[in-house]
């Protein structure tokens, strides 16, 4: 068994949660089914139901530390918050509606090495009604197929294929999250893809072998989901607080890296989104991917559009 100080781990594993009771209780012990005492856990309850609380209090591990919230962050913030209170060389994040197989802990633990790579553990998607798995994300033919190649990988593949918010579940180097933690929280679609562009900005990649995440679809149990209590509308969607998110978080990490070929890119360059069609914004041929242009474009474009989905939803 592997015994570091109390200050340094191997690998922090981020649980955000919220009303997860049927859930959680899976999750955490997922994590601790590993004996090594090489990574800890941050449990960030953004203000749960009463009966989430009770299974979250029945753990007692010195792994494992639970933070409460007296006021609800919204799932961006309390992603932020696990970040600041991690102590691990590289961070993974966990949601707490899905679980670990059995022994993963100890083989992400055996297999990280290299502290300029981000780590891929391949997600399995499963029906919560029929236990039945229907799609593996994550894996090296999908993520091959993005970036061509595992040496200095080009983020900037990323924005023709811009509906791949579970990379944002990679396992990424502690370093890597102070560009996070400066990210605005607002965005068109979901602020999580600025995660990804900055995790795998000029990085390596590798794939942890022989386990997975077992990731839950169609619950059984309706979960709340995270906006339905603080105005999801001004988080997500066509506002102008939306687009100005956009605009802010392309400045934000092309500041960060200081890199101007990235402000252009990121400022100008338009977006696919592979799952969605309907042309711009899916206001036309609905045969082509949805799509949406750069930040710039967006503002100047922001009324006209704000409007046109108005009319097409009446």
């Amino acid at each position: 068994m592997n015994k570091l100080n109390d200050t340094s781990k191997k690998l922090s594993i981020l649980v955000p949660s919220y009303n997860d009771a049927a859930y959680i209780e899976q999750c955490i012990s997922s994590i601790l089914d590993s004996r090594s005492n090489n990574f800890e856990i941050i449990v960030s309850d953004d203000c749960s139901d009463s009966e989430t609380l009770k299974i979250l209090d029945k753990f007692h591990d010195s792994r494992l530390t639970i933070l409460k919230s007296d006021v609800r962050l919204g799932a961006i913030d309390n992603w932020k918050k696990c970040l600041k209170f991690a102590k691990g060389d590289w961070f993974h994040f966990l949601a707490s509606d899905d679980y670990y197989s059995h022994g993963a802990v100890d083989s992400i633990l055996k297999q990280l090495k290299n502290k300029d790579t981000v780590y891929l553990v391949e997600h399995k998607c499963f029906d919560d009604l029929s236990g039945e798995i229907f799609e593996t994300q994550c894996n090296s033919d999908k993520v091959n197929k993005i970036f061509k190649t595992k040496e200095n990988v080009d983020w900037s593949q990323l924005l023709n294929f811009f509906n791949h918010d579970e990379l944002v579940l990679s396992i990424f180097p502690q370093h890597k999250s102070k560009a996070l933690l400066n990210l605005s929280k607002y965005s068109i679609r979901s602020s999580f893809m600025y995660w990804v562009l900055a995790i795998f900005y000029k990085t390596k990649i590798s794939f942890i072998l022989n386990c997975s995440v077992m990731k839950r679809y169609n619950h059984i149990l309706k979960r709340a989901q995270w906006g339905e209590t603080i105005n999801k509308k001004s988080v997500l969607g066509f506002t102008i607080k939306g687009f100005m998110g956009e605009l802010y978080n392309s400045w934000k990490l092309s500041a960060h890296f200081s890199d101007l070929k990235m402000l252009v890119k990121l400022f100008l360059k338009s977006r696919f989104h592979g799952s969605h069609k309907g042309g711009l914004y899916g206001l036309s041929n609905n045969e082509t991917s949805h799509f949406w242009p750069g930040p710039l474009l967006n503002i100047l474009l922001s009324p006209i559009i704000i409007v046109a989905k108005k009319l097409k939803n009446l």
